[in-house]
């Protein structure tokens, strides 16, 4: 009797431990990054202390920038958050360390008007801080105008319409064709989107590059099929970047 207690209790431990390895692997970011660590990057760093906190942890970060046409800067801000008018190049410049680093670059506010001073701006910011232009994503609704910054050296995505997948049937035709024919008339060099729409934009685009940010659910319920699904975005080759949410001890913003 006691052996089998015994036998029965050591099933019942490695049952137990296997659960609490698969649990650390599918609910643990920090399991996620090291696992992928050349995919990972760290979503909306957009404070100096955040930058400092992830640096040395992390490949790449991204932030939000709005470009000021008056004072001819790059406010590091994501609307409609108050800014707190922290200039793009205070924020490389006072960071040492950043140079290797991959930066992706959510240009809120691109436009006709603010494209060519916006492009010598980044360029006197790129040499001043001695960043790698091949490392920095231009990120921006309007494919058209990210062709100057791919020409200027920099890499390039088109940030598609968001919530492709709550879409039905006619409108995600609408929408797949007006995506199709801007990437085919202003090629990026990826498209990036909310990985809950990975699973449409790789139906239509399997080939093309992409990049792609990940929340955590907070329905219970979703947290083991959004991590799977997670696992099935890291697998796959296209898939050059994953955003990870990181909540910093200061300037989490």
């Amino acid at each position: 009797m006691k052996h089998y207690m015994g036998k029965k209790g050591k099933r019942v431990l490695i049952v137990l431990i296997s659960f609490a390895v698969l649990s650390l692997i599918f609910y643990s970011n920090q399991t996620i990054a090291i696992l992928f660590a050349p995919k990972i990057m760290v979503h909306r760093v957009n404070s100096m202390e955040k930058l400092e906190e992830v640096k040395n942890k992390y490949r790449g970060v991204e932030l939000d920038i709005v470009f000021d046409s008056l004072r001819n800067v790059f406010d590091v801000n994501h609307p409609p958050a108050k800014s707190i008018q922290l200039d793009l190049k205070t924020y490389f410049s006072n960071s040492k360390g950043v140079n290797d680093l991959f930066i992706w670059l959510d240009f809120k506010n691109l436009s006709e008007s603010n494209q060519t001073n916006a492009i010598n701006r980044l360029n006197e910011i790129v040499i001043q801080n001695h960043l790698i232009k091949k490392n920095i994503i231009l990120e921006t609704t309007n494919p058209k105008l990210a062709l100057a910054f791919k020409d200027a050296g920099y890499k390039t995505s088109y940030y598609l319409p968001p919530y492709l997948y709550t879409k039905s049937k006619d409108s995600l035709a609408y929408y797949i064709s007006i995506i199709s024919q801007k990437n085919t008339i202003y090629p990026t060099d990826y498209l990036s989107f909310d990985y809950r729409d990975y699973t449409i934009v790789n139906k239509y685009f399997k080939t093309k590059k992409k990049l792609t940010w990940f929340a955590n659910e907070s329905s219970y319920t979703k947290k083991i099929p959004s991590k799977i699904k997670l696992y099935k975005i890291l697998f796959d080759r296209n898939v050059h970047h994953v955003l990870l949410p990181y909540v910093s001890k200061k300037g989490n913003r």
